[in-house]
């Protein structure tokens, strides 16, 4: 089988289910790292399918995003 590949170190793999795989995947002689999760478009995917990245990371990301704007809510400038 041949893969053509950009750039065999970025390429990785992720096994979704209960199963439980050995098997390592190599590309041109080098082999791939197995991942649990992974951000993808924003979103962070397991391969559980648990949700629970998923929500921890759009919290902190959310928490960061309010403490800055609630800095310039309370700036003088824009008090009613």
């Amino acid at each position: 089988m041949s893969v053509v590949c950009g750039s065999t170190e970025k390429t990785k793999f992720m096994v979704v289910g209960k199963c439980d795989v050995t098997t390592t995947i190599a590309i041109q002689g080098k082999n791939t790292d197995k991942m649990d999760d992974f951000c993808y478009v924003g979103s962070v995917v397991s391969n559980n399918s648990s949700r629970d990245n998923e929500i921890r990371t759009r919290l902190v990301k959310d928490n960061s995003v309010f403490k800055r704007l609630n800095n310039i809510w309370k700036e003088k400038e824009f008090s009613t």
